[in-house]
């Protein structure tokens, strides 16, 4: 079933999913850490971090990263996940960085009959017990053509 039709209705679908996701696994002060910082913090009403760091002093002051557009040239994955310790993250993932692996472990909860997978504190006690997944599973689902389902 196509939800969506348009790349920017796919992308709200898959955000759509992850307020889902988050709000059956995670209780209401749980934190989010995001890289498209509009439609899950608008819906989700929950603390969330951009990952892109547009309100944050310490990542505006960055140089850019060339090829990138604005706005998504600039991040520092070490400082927020380390400064902020969000209990959820969601948009980004490198399973070949301590930032990422060390702490966190991805994980799927289901929305709509689609396994939804995200990354989670391992240690966090906001978060209940999930689904864990492969890290390939995360990646893919960032991928748009995961987001046509």
């Amino acid at each position: 079933m196509n939800l969506a039709s348009s790349s920017y209705e796919i992308v709200e679908v898959m955000n759509i999913r992850y307020v889902h996701a988050v709000e059956k696994i995670a209780d209401p002060s749980a934190t989010v850490a995001v890289a498209m910082a509009g439609t899950f913090p608008y819906f989700s009403r929950r603390e969330c971090f951009d990952l892109l760091g547009k309100c944050d002093a310490h990542i505006a002051r960055l140089p850019a990263y060339s090829g990138l557009r604005a706005g998504h040239n600039k991040f520092d994955m070490e400082y927020s996940i380390g400064t902020y310790k969000p209990d959820i993250i969601l948009h980004a993932v490198d399973p070949e960085d301590i930032v990422f692996t060390l702490d966190y472990q991805p994980v799927t909860v289901e929305v709509d009959g689609v396994e939804v997978p995200f990354l989670a504190r391992k240690d966090s006690h906001r978060i209940k017990a999930t689904n864990i997944c492969e890290w390939q599973e995360v990646d893919d689902y960032l991928t748009i053509r995961r987001w046509k389902q």
